[in-house]
């Protein structure tokens, strides 16, 4: 049977878990409500959009409705979620904020139009993964 050691790099800065990286953001004054701002001129935050279709269940004419399985994603850069990557002298490369705990930081208002219900399997939650750059992917 095999092992995983994790070593602890005691010399590192910044963000080690998800509580740590909620601390730096509370001590930054982070608000999720605002939305980020991108470059000098605060141009619009651009959000990439992924809709993957695994299953097509029914097709139903007469009510115009179509089941089908598959997977949303979405990535964004906010500049005020940067942190020190590994070979900046920081702690990690990637930040993983699972469930409840990717509130904290701004996520952008998806609406599908005509949509008359969505479901969420049971056992998936809700993941953002951060870059140090402040590039989000969930």
């Amino acid at each position: 049977a095999g092992a995983t050691i994790t070593v602890r790099n005691e010399s590192c800065v910044g963000p080690n878990s998800a509580q740590t990286f909620r601390a730096m953001l509370a001590a930054a004054g982070y608000d999720r409500t605002k939305r980020p701002m991108c470059g000098a001129d605060r141009s619009p935050t651009i959000v990439e959009v992924q809709f993957r279709v695994t299953q097509l269940n029914n097709i139903d004419q007469k009510l115009g409705h179509i089941t089908m399985n598959g997977y949303f994603r979405m990535w964004w850069k906010d500049p005020r979620l940067a942190f020190k990557g590994k070979k900046n002298g920081g702690c990690v490369d990637i930040l993983s904020l699972a469930g409840s705990e990717s509130s904290v930081i701004w996520r952008p208002d998806i609406y599908i139009d005509n949509l008359v219900e969505k479901t969420t399997g049971s056992g998936f939650a809700s993941l953002a993964q951060i870059s140090p750059d402040g590039s989000v992917w969930s």
